[in-house]
């Protein structure tokens, strides 16, 4: 995985690894691995506190704030789903979505036309408009699409769980957060000030057991 980040072989990348820190490939292996160990230890500890944070904590930690300055942003936003099962059907529907964009973009195809005509989406019917929705409504990959275009803005032809998407943004707006919306927020907020209580918990502990022995140089 390391090797295919810096877009080298393994064993280009071995050999630069070796040459760059002086350590054979086996010291390497073994600081890679106390890494992932140490990693795993700061996560799970982590995870011990945040899942903690309960819905009442929640409320009760808005009850301290000025809820009416709590808003989120939503997003307007209308696609075209094509399925796509396999990587072959995915290029597939990259390629026919692509075709589609231009078409829109050119002024030569109505988007909730395309819509009602190609997408696999219970949304066709309506030209594939989404309505209002707020942050995080979405999965990941087309919330991203999303948060990244302007009121207007066409994506271009992308993949998620559900198939391949064409995506455009008609507006955004700020709209104060639902009593819902602001209990996720505060649980959010929580986990976030409980991780970072654990972390400095954690570390400080680390650093208690550490032991450093200090030895003057053989003469």
């Amino acid at each position: 995985q390391l090797a295919a980040e810096r877009q080298l072989s393994v064993p280009e990348f071995r050999r630069q690894v070796m040459a760059e820190r002086r350590i054979g490939e086996t010291q390497y292996r073994k600081e890679l691995s106390d890494q992932l160990l140490l990693s795993k230890m700061r996560e799970a500890r982590i995870g011990m506190a945040t899942s903690k944070v309960t819905e009442l904590e929640a409320i009760q930690w808005l009850r301290t704030q000025k809820t009416s300055d709590m808003r989120t942003t939503e997003s307007h936003a209308r696609h075209i789903l094509l399925p796509a099962a396999d990587e072959a059907a995915a290029r597939q529907a990259i390629a026919q979505l692509s075709e589609v964009r231009k078409r829109i973009a050119a002024g030569k195809l109505d988007f909730a036309a395309a819509a009602r005509e190609l997408s696999k989406d219970s949304s066709a019917a309506q030209g594939g408009d989404l309505g209002w929705a707020p942050e995080g409504a979405f999965v990941p990959e087309f919330q991203e699409q999303v948060n990244a275009l302007q009121p207007g803005g066409l994506s271009q032809p992308f993949a998620s769980r559900f198939g391949v998407h064409l995506v455009q943004l008609l507006d955004r707006r700020s709209a104060a957060m639902t009593q819902d919306q602001q209990i996720q927020a505060a649980r959010n907020i929580l986990r976030q000030q409980k991780a970072e209580e654990a972390l400095r918990k954690w570390e400080s502990e680390v650093r208690a057991q550490a032991y450093v022995e200090m030895r003057e140089a053989p003469r």
